[in-house]
């Protein structure tokens, strides 16, 4: 039979120079389950005088089992350890005097192991870790020596991360009888579970869908798309671009305003930019957004033709966000806060919040809008208005082509693109 062959009636690893300890559990294990580990603990009892043959026949099929399991399960150099024997308890025996000597040196060892060991958060829970130290402690104990409990309470919080710190100076200062390696360990899982459900609470974060983080496109990119267009689609958002009025008709109309092929008269540039002067010479009551998160205020935006500032209305969104620190009336900074944006699953920082206000153009007048606590994510390529905060107190939006446009309860459109 071929070692690998050998090797596969066994689910963990042959006895080799350094798994004694592991071996040894899993063998007791494996020999439990075929009923052959009371020969090893020397309790089990013979057969009767008036036991049958078949009864006579199995006891005898399981005392040699308890042997061949060994046997099989020890690597082919130290097999003839126990070679000269049938018994299994003998060979047992046999190999825990050759691994687990009962010698000083071994001792110191064991001793040595004991106070090394460190909780890896990483690798093994707090429970798993709080039985490596009793494993370890009854193997000194095994050696001939009684480890006091109270060093072992010292063992089990000595090397713990600092989110024990807290719990560590409780357990000091508790009274002796309830200073308990029971105890102990009962207090180390149940913060380990507290600590872990804060982490949770803290990694939460916001998802934010079809909204595009920096990286996303080069900046040659970014510049040509915005030249290239003041309103499109992106995704479940549309994009608003406040004091830019344009419609889908073909480029084929001709505008009668400035005599050219190519747009109609509504689109027309020139037009609107004197409209928009004459606005501003002579500005009427403007409509309000009275909404949460978006209030009124009397403050327009400071935005150019060549950089328009364009948002996006996401219905999927949860949150506003703003690239543009200046546009805050009152930013405050918040600890970096990961930002979950696009369908990619990208991220981006949020360092701070606060309330943005800036005026948009509807149907007939402006609309002046205020953004409550809006995050500040410099590495957003878009600005983002939360759709959902418009749903929430009763109001409704329209998507038509090109244009997007919010009622309230009483059938009034509160801004529109």
């Amino acid at each position: 039979m071929s070692e690998s062959a050998e090797t596969s009636i066994f689910a963990f690893p042959k006895l080799s120079d350094f798994n004694y300890g592991n071996w040894k559990t899993d063998m007791k294990v494996l020999l439990m389950e075929k009923g052959c580990w009371q020969f090893i603990l020397g309790t089990e009892k013979p057969c009767s005088e008036g036991a049958s043959d078949r009864e006579q026949l199995a006891y005898e099929l399981r005392k040699q089992r308890s042997y061949t399991t060994i046997y099989m399960g020890v690597e082919r150099k130290y097999q003839a350890l126990i070679a000269d024997t049938e018994d299994g308890k003998t060979a047992w025996d046999t190999l825990k005097a050759n691994f687990e000597p009962s010698s000083r040196a071994h001792l110191a060892s064991l001793v040595d192991d004991f106070f090394s060991s460190r909780f890896d958060v990483n690798e093994e829970t707090i429970g798993i870790y709080s039985k490596k130290i009793m494993e370890k402690n009854q193997q000194i104990k095994e050696a001939g020596f009684k480890m006091p409990d109270i060093l072992v309470c010292f063992q089990l919080i000595r090397f713990l991360p600092p989110e024990y710190d807290n719990l560590v100076q409780i357990l000091y200062r508790i009274k002796d009888e309830e200073f308990t390696v029971d105890n102990i360990t009962k207090q180390l899982i149940t913060e380990s579970g507290r600590i872990q459900l804060k982490l949770k609470d803290e990694n939460r974060v916001q998802s934010v869908t079809d909204a595009y983080t920096a990286g996303g496109r080069n900046p040659e990119e970014n510049r040509q798309k915005k030249k290239n267009t003041a309103t499109k689609s992106y995704g479940s958002g549309t994009v608003m671009d406040p004091g830019v009025r344009r419609n889908g008709k073909s480029s084929s109309n001709f505008c009668k305003y400035c005599k050219r092929k190519g747009h109609s008269e509504d689109g027309c540039f020139k037009k609107n930019e004197s409209q928009d002067k004459s606005f501003c010479e002579n500005r009427g009551p403007n409509r309000l957004a009275e909404m949460k998160g978006l209030e009124s205020s009397n403050v327009e935006t400071r935005v150019t033709r060549e950089r328009p500032a364009e948002f996006i209305i996401d219905s999927a969104a949860t949150t506003h966000i703003c690239n543009q620190k200046d546009w805050f009336s009152n930013l405050k900074k918040i600890y970096p806060t990961e930002v979950l944006v696009g369908e990619r699953d990208s991220s981006a920082k949020a360092v701070g919040i606060g309330d943005i206000k800036f005026t948009i153009l509807d149907f007939k007048d402006k609309v002046e809008i205020n953004l409550k606590n809006v995050l500040y994510v410099p590495k957003m390529r878009r600005n983002l208005i939360c759709g959902a905060q418009i749903d929430i107190v009763g109001n409704y939006i329209e998507w038509g082509s090109d244009k997007m446009i919010s009622y309230n309860s009483c059938k009034e459109y509160v801004f529109c693109k």
